[in-house]
């Protein structure tokens, strides 16, 4: 415990995240267990949000509007940028000529992949931290309709979908 410091957060408890329910309530036993086993395996469908990792933003009402939507995945991604081993300054630029291409070739939804910080050396998850303040920028609203984390088996929680506005 000697390399234990403090986050800084304040002295304030935390609220419990929600559980998560496994759908079907009324399920039996039996039917309850596998569908936890195959959730476990890797077969199940899980929701990043309910982790608290999970990030989302829209700068209009009509982004807003089709939050819901994006986060669960239902426009097909047309594009991806990976950040990994960029700092935030290299990933600033990558992302805004990266979106600035998408956006020329007409593509509505692209995927950004920033990581979860896991294997950082520093704080964890700065480049989430980093594409999540900038697509939530003034600068880029006008191209950036909304963001939202992706789904599992698009990265989850270390990449963002992100909805762009026409040209």
């Amino acid at each position: 415990m000697e390399e234990v410091r403090p986050l800084g957060w304040s002295e304030a408890p935390l609220r419990p995240p929600e559980p998560i329910e496994l759908r079907g309530g009324d399920a039996g036993e039996e039917e309850t267990l596998r569908r936890l086993k195959a959730f476990v395996d890797g077969e199940g469908e899980w929701d990043v949000f309910a982790t608290g990792e999970g990030v989302e933003g829209a700068a209009t009402r009509r982004g807003r509007l089709v939050l819901g939507r994006l986060r669960r995945g239902e426009f097909s991604v047309q594009a991806h940028l990976d950040l990994h081993g960029m700092d935030p300054a290299e990933a600033s630029e990558e992302m805004e000529s990266f979106l600035r291409r998408a956006i020329a070739q007409g593509y509505s939804c692209v995927r950004i992949v920033h990581g979860r910080g896991k294997h950082s050396s520093s704080e964890p998850a700065v480049l989430k931290a980093h594409a999540t303040r900038w697509l939530s920028s003034r600068r880029m609203s006008r191209y950036v309709a909304a963001f939202a984390s992706a789904r599992w088996w698009d990265g989850g929680s270390g990449a963002v979908y992100v909805l762009l506005y026409r040209s």
